[in-house]
């Protein structure tokens, strides 16, 4: 349930934390997570997500900021992507901009905003 102690972004950034702790790309097996468990059990976690692979590159930034702004990107993105396409399909702008904001606004408008990690 998300807003408990370990919710999914507390998951996620202690998971690719470890992960990044590791120095290792794909490790056969975490130590301590699981009894030392097979790595690819926690490909759920992202293992190889591209926001996780990028923090590889930059150890000292924390990892909290890149899934966040990585999220942020996605969700940006998508209202904006959503335009050009429409708008490269021949469509007038009212009808470009309504279409964007349609596909945007479910993800600004049910998105926890009073739940963080930080």
């Amino acid at each position: 349930m998300y807003g408990s102690k370990l919710d999914w972004l507390a998951q996620h950034v202690s998971l690719a934390d470890y992960f990044r702790q590791t120095k290792q790309l794909l490790p056969d097996s975490f130590e301590n997570l699981q009894g030392q468990t097979n790595a690819f059990s926690f490909s759920y976690y992202g293992l190889l997500r591209p926001d996780v692979l990028v923090s590889y590159l930059f150890p000292s930034i924390p990892i909290h900021f890149f899934i966040i702004g990585y999220a942020t990107f996605l969700w940006a993105s998508t209202g904006g992507l959503c335009y050009c396409w429409l708008r490269n399909k021949g469509y007038k702008d009212s009808i470009c901009f309504f279409q964007a904001y349609v596909a945007y606004a479910p993800i600004a408008s049910f998105s926890p905003t009073n739940k963080s990690c930080l």
